[in-house]
């Protein structure tokens, strides 16, 4: 997904689901000037992506970094709730 040239940066998490167990949601902050839409990474995603490894795509004005400055997944989950 981090391929689409109207990505900035991504992060995929894990979240719980009733038919696979797991889902994917990949966070994305797309680049400036960009009017790329969820429903467009989606399809996207749908054409160069085994259908089962698809996520939800949520867009998100930027990935929360841990003092590390590493994605902190645990606040992207905490978003979803």
């Amino acid at each position: 997904m981090s391929s689409h040239p109207d990505i900035a940066t991504v992060a995929v998490i894990g979240v719980p689901d009733e038919k696979r167990g797991q889902a994917a949601v990949a966070f994305v902050q797309i680049k400036a000037g960009s009017k790329t839409c969820a429903g467009e990474l989606q399809a996207w995603c749908l054409q160069n992506m085994a259908r089962y490894k698809v996520p939800t795509v949520r867009l998100i004005d930027a990935l929360p970094l841990a003092p590390t400055g590493k994605v902190d997944k645990i606040a992207l989950g905490n978003i979803l709730k």
